[in-house]
């Protein structure tokens, strides 16, 4: 009887009256062991209830007795101290916000308030967003921006200010220990102009723009020409060769902004880094001019990070010996790079973009790629119409180069990144190929492909590369998506990413905690 009813479970069978006897004598013993667990289980769960209850009131009891005999009670102040410095953020300069060290440290209980406040290393560091003069938190952020200081001691000082000249003028006392100094101005920065060199002692790293380039004249800012400074970020829209910056001690030198404004070419580069031999980074936007073909070799033999936005970059890569170099990012160059890439036999990443360039370059640059080269990103530019640059696109017959054969390991065999944005001219069936014959090495190294299409998915290549999973191969694409409405009411391809913003504005600020 059981094994007939059984066939009829989960179903719509409706049994009759002498089978639905049938099936509650057969349940009829099973309904009584249900019934006898049900009740344990209320009985147990009774006694859990109890034990928690007792188990709350014992911890309660104990808690105060652990906690005063914790070790943190009889740890040195100085090591606390050491432990707090640890607490600060290490990529930005603090904030005045109670959820960040230094102010949370000193809302756990009064000894710690007491340690936080002095310690001076722990105030050292100071984020500063000006508001409008006129805002009614100006005045408070300005005597918070005061207590702040005044807590540091004589330690040297790391400050980054959105500037009005208001919240400059209280940095001035404190400029003989400014070490670390990023300032974005409005307007003029009076307070700082004409201070002499000498001001400066401890400045070691400076990053100093204007919201509008033609404050900045660098001959009237004796800070460029601080005695120990290092490390340089500026415009290159104001470039004064005739301004003595040191530049022969100078380890990190940006020069940005903007490239229609940049009075920098690939000739007055070269003079700059002839004077650099100590860089070990540099970033430098180039504006097109006049180039000379030859120019002497120009040794930078510790730089190791390189990267050039303008037209004038192909003078200056073939002009540099930088036998160093571990990352390079190169975004615009109308002639090949391939005599450079092949003398870094150090390069380990190096990101460029295709665009105005001939693709007869851009194949030679993929031929020299190399040895140690690891991370390769190439910045596509094929929505851009194509007789605006000719054929400057990375397509299959650049992909293939990349893509091993049974008679070479193709470029970069070390390769473990490979990111391509706006494309179109690679197929999938490239794609695939060039994955699959990476994986199948002797010792594979390739683990992350990312590639954004321009155009529709030919071939749904994850579905095709399943069997692949187990190398250990991320693989990441986006095409723009298949319309399911009329062509005319496409709206254009989703984005590939999006940012997230994380600024503490004028509301973020704990005034009270910070003078409390």
């Amino acid at each position: 009887m059981g094994f007939t009813l059984a066939q009829r479970l989960g179903t719509n069978y409706s049994p009759s009256d002498t089978e639905i006897l049938q099936v509650k004598n057969f349940i009829a013993e099973p309904l009584r062991q249900l019934r006898a667990l049900e009740a344990e289980i209320d009985e147990l769960q009774t006694t859990i209830a109890k034990l928690t209850e007792k188990h709350e009131a014992l911890n309660a009891y104990v808690h105060p007795y652990q906690a005063l005999i914790s070790p943190i009670r009889r740890m040195p102040e100085e090591i606390l101290a050491e432990i707090f410095l640890a607490c600060l953020p290490t990529d930005r300069d603090c904030f005045m916000v109670s959820s960040d060290a230094p102010i949370l440290l000193g809302r756990i209980c009064r000894s710690w308030r007491a340690i936080s406040l002095a310690t001076p290393g722990l105030w050292a560091s100071l984020h500063i967003v000006a508001p409008p003069l006129k805002h009614k938190s100006a005045a408070p952020r300005l005597e918070a921006v005061d207590t702040w200081l005044a807590r540091s001691g004589q330690m040297s000082l790391s400050l980054s200010l959105q500037s009005y000249q208001m919240f400059l003028k209280r940095l001035i006392p404190f400029a003989n220990r400014w070490e670390h100094i990023h300032f974005l101005a409005h307007g003029t920065m009076e307070p700082v102009e004409n201070m002499s060199p000498e001001d400066f002692p401890m400045m070691k790293s400076l990053s100093l723009f204007f919201a509008d380039d033609e404050y900045l004249s660098w001959e009237n800012y004796g800070i460029l020409q601080s005695p120990r400074l290092s490390s340089l970020t500026t415009s290159a829209g104001q470039y004064d060769p005739t301004v003595p910056i040191l530049w022969h001690q100078l380890t990190d030198l940006t020069l940005g902004g903007y490239a229609m404004f940049s009075a920098l070419n690939g000739e007055s580069a070269l003079q700059l880094l002839s004077q650099c031999g100590q860089l070990r980074s540099c970033k430098l936007l180039l504006r097109e001019g006049d180039e000379p073909q030859m120019h002497s070799l120009v040794e930078l033999p510790l730089l190791t990070t390189l990267e050039l936005d303008g037209a004038s970059s192909s003078l200056l890569l073939n002009s540099l010996s930088t036998p160093q170099l571990t990352r390079l990012v190169v975004r615009e160059c109308k002639v090949s790079m391939s005599a450079f890439l092949r003398s870094c036999v150090q390069l380990e990443s190096f990101a460029m973009d295709s665009r105005k360039r001939e693709k007869s370059h851009l194949l030679d640059d993929l031929r020299a790629m190399p040895p140690m080269l690891r991370h390769l990103t190439i910045h596509d530019c094929s929505h851009e119409p194509r007789n605006t640059w000719g054929t400057s696109w990375l397509d299959d017959e650049g992909l293939a180069i990349l893509t091993p054969t049974p008679s070479s390991p193709g470029a970069a065999p070390l390769l473990e990144t490979f990111t391509v944005t706006s494309c179109s001219q690679i197929s999938d069936s490239a794609l695939e190929h060039f994955i699959r014959q990476r994986t199948a090495c002797v010792e594979p190294t390739l683990r992350r492909v990312c590639v954004e299409f321009d155009r529709h998915m030919q071939t749904d290549i994850h579905l095709v590369l399943r069997g692949l999973s187990n190398t250990g191969v991320q693989l990441e694409t986006e095409y723009i998506p298949s319309p399911s409405f009329p062509p005319w009411q496409w709206r254009g391809k989703a984005s590939m990413a999006s940012q997230d913003y994380d600024e503490h504005g004028f509301e973020g600020y704990d005034f009270a905690t910070i003078r409390g």
